[in-house]
């Protein structure tokens, strides 16, 4: 058996997405932006599938805009649609997502 592991680290670009599957399993989709330079010339997206209490963690705690580092396995799913055409999309699945809450600035009080 062949594993395929990436690391990820980037900005939401919408809020989580969570649905409940089968037997009440929960699964938070998580759509990231990957900012190849300082100016945002070049950016890649990437789909993130979270389950179970990483998927409510991620629900609760994360919204457009929120930092994340992620660590997971690669997965293709591939299928045909109505018309017979084939299609493929690649995603990641985490085994472990890291919140990168940053600080915020504050104003400097100048002394009168």
């Amino acid at each position: 058996m062949n594993i395929a592991y990436t690391f990820v680290e980037g900005n939401l670009v919408k809020d989580p997405e969570m649905r409940t599957i089968g037997d009440n399993q929960k699964v938070t989709t998580l759509n990231v932006a990957v900012n190849h330079d300082k100016k945002g010339d070049s950016v890649s997206f990437f789909t993130i599938e979270t389950w179970g209490k990483n998927a409510e963690a991620c629900k609760n705690f994360l919204k457009k805009g929120s930092r994340i580092i992620v660590v997971g396995k690669l997965r293709q799913d591939r299928w045909t649609d109505d018309k017979g055409e084939v299609h493929s999309r690649i995603k990641i699945i985490a085994e472990e997502v890291k919140f990168t809450f940053g600080r915020k600035k504050t104003e400097k009080k100048e002394a009168a």
